[in-house]
Parts: C-alpha cells; sequence; structure tokens
C-alpha cells in the first residue's frame, strides 16, 4: 500500500519543520555553488532512531491541512523530488503514474521561492545514469511517518534507519511480491522485516553513498504493511527517471543555470554556453537540452578536447 498518511486531494503545502528544516542554491559560478550528497562535519521509520540536526540536510515535510503527509528531498534551490501518489495534478507527477501498480511513482514539486542552502539545508545528488546498486548495498532511509505499523501519529523529529538493496530478483521471488516489482522500482530492507518505511513517509529518500557524496537512489513508494517479514519496501528507482527529471526541470526553468546545480559534483567551468568538466555527464544549453556527453571531458587551458554525446 502507498505509504503517505493521508492522500491529498488538493494542493500539498511544502513546510519546513523547525529542526530540519530545508535549502537551496547559490545562483553564482557553476563551480561555487553547494556541493549536493554532502553534509556537515557532525558529531517515519519503523525500527529507526531519531536523527541528529543537518544529517539529511535534503529532506523536506509536505503538509496537507496543517498535518504531515509525505516526505521529498530537494535536488536543486527550486525542485522537490517526492512521490506522485502524494500530490495533486498542478504539481508535475510522471503521466505514466498507475495508481494500482504504483509503478512511474515519482513527481516534481517547484517552490515559488528559491531556497538558501546552509549548512543543514542542502541538495542530495542525483543517481548515476544506468546505476543498478548490488543487493546488500548499504543505503539510508528518513521520514517522519509511523514508527510502529499501527500508528495513527506522526512523530514530532525526523527518525532514520540504516536498510540494505535487495535484489530485484529475490524481492521478486514468490515468497516476497511475487513478479510485482518492475525495472522503474527496487527494494530495500530486511528479510525478517523490523526496519522499514511507513505510512507518512511516502516520497522521502532513499540514499546510499557514492565516492563521499549522498546519492538519491530511490523515492519511498510502496509495501505490503510495514517492517512485516518477507515484505520489503518498495522505493521508485530514480536513476530511471533522469531524463524525464532534466526535461521537466528544462520546460519549466528560467535560467540557464539551474540544470547544472543537479550535477554540481562535476568539477566545471562555463566556456561558450557549454557546460564542460571531469565529471561523467555535464549537459547542453537550453536548445540542445536533451543531449547529455556521456564520457568524460577533458580540458586545458579553456580548450575542449573530443566530445561524446548521444540522444536521451
Amino acid at each position: 500500500m502507498p505509504r503517505s498518511s493521508h492522500l491529498a486531494a488538493a494542493d500539498c503545502i511544502f513546510r519546513s519543520l523547525p529542526l530540519y528544516y530545508t535549502a537551496g542554491v547559490n545562483d553564482a559560478g557553476c563551480c561555487k555553488r553547494s556541493k549536493c550528497g554532502t553534509r556537515a562535519k557532525l558529531p517515519r521509520i519503523i525500527g529507526g532512531v531519531e536523527a541528529t540536526l543537518g544529517r539529511w540536510p535534503w529532506q523536506v515535510s509536505l503538509y496537507y491541512s496543517n498535518r504531515h503527509t509525505c516526505g521529498g528531498s530537494i535536488i536543486t534551490s527550486q525542485w522537490v523530488v517526492t512521490a506522485a501518489h502524494c500530490v495533486h495534478k498542478k504539481i508535475i507527477f510522471n503521466k505514466n503514474y498507475n495508481h494500482r501498480s504504483h509503478d512511474n511513482d515519482i513527481a516534481l514539486i517547484k517552490l515559488q521561492t528559491p531556497l538558501n542552502f546552509s549548512d543543514t539545508i542542502r541538495p542530495v545528488c542525483l543517481p548515476q545514469y544506468d546505476s543498478d546498486l548490488p543487493g546488500g548495498t548499504q543505503c539510508w532511509i528518513s521520514g517522519w511517518g509511523y514508527t510502529q505499523p499501527e500508528g495513527v501519529h506522526s512523530p514530532d523529529t525526523l527518525k532514520e534507519a540504516p536498510v540494505p538493496i535487495i535484489s530485484t530478483k529475490k524481492c521478486n521471488s514468490s515468497c516476497m511480491y511475487n513478479g510485482e516489482i518492475t525495472p522503474r522500482m527496487l527494494c530495500a530492507g530486511y528479510l525478517e522485516g523490523k526496519v522499514d518505511a511507513c505510512q507518512g513517509d511516502s516520497g522521502g529518500p532513499l540514499v546510499c553513498q557514492d565516492e563521499n557524496v549522498w546519492r538519491l537512489v530511490g523515492v519511498v513508494s510502496w509495501g505490503t504493511g510495514c517492517a512485516e517479514p518477507n515484505h520489503p519496501g518498495v522505493y521508485t528507482k530514480v536513476a530511471e527517471f533522469l531524463g524525464w527529471i532534466y526535461d521537466m526541470i528544462e520546460v519549466n526553468r528560467h535560467s540557464m543555470l539551474e540544470r547544472d546545480q543537479i550535477f554540481v559534483q562535476c568539477s566545471c567551468t562555463l566556456i561558450d554556453l557549454l557546460y564542460i568538466g571531469n565529471c561523467n555527464a555535464c549537459y547542453y544549453p537550453t536548445s540542445l537540452y536533451s543531449e547529455v556527453i556521456h564520457n568524460i571531458v577533458l580540458f586545458k587551458e579553456n580548450k575542449m578536447k573530443t566530445l561524446s554525446y548521444q540522444k536521451l
């Protein structure tokens, strides 16, 4: 079942909570923005513990009728990723979302006012293209969802818990989800249960650390019960929607710089309206926004070497 504590019939309200608030991006040069997927150095989740301030600086809470309903993750100063089943039609959700199977359960929220980043407010990195983590990879979930399967109230403080990735083959076995897991989903949790996301955690992040940065690998989507044996949490696989995310931001943005805010892990420079750098993917300007450079781009003294790209 979906893991939102209330399926809103009207617009959701983006709200930051006093201790775990959210943030935005510096609009200065490409390489001076707040780096995604990092957090300041610091001394609903069933089976989790209370998170310390600033530990998950991209986590947001979505409110409806003055009540927490879902989570979300900051990816730029004006964009938040959440689950499609959490939001109203005025918010951008994937047109292929299936409310019965929960396939394509992802949505984007554009904020009216850009956020300002700080030690406790930062964006999370998006995953790499073709990102497919092996079973057993340790990741983390966080949220304000129920802390007991039969719960009716959300906690006041953000909770966190570690969960390992479970291979799709195993998760689709007859003793688990029996073929319900599509290529756009992934599973994470424990075969014995006890630790899981639950109602109110929907839309929130499943993050995994990669080369010292945290990447938004999954979005809390659904599951059979909460923390039940052989029924781990099911998450929207963000890597399958990167092209859609970039395209939606492109269509709605006013600044050519915003897309680069998503890929701030690149060490990049701006030459003739083209972002280049020592990263796995940099993006062309507005007129060529659907083309992505897949190889590492080398440059020296502001002179580009060979580039190769292909259509998304």
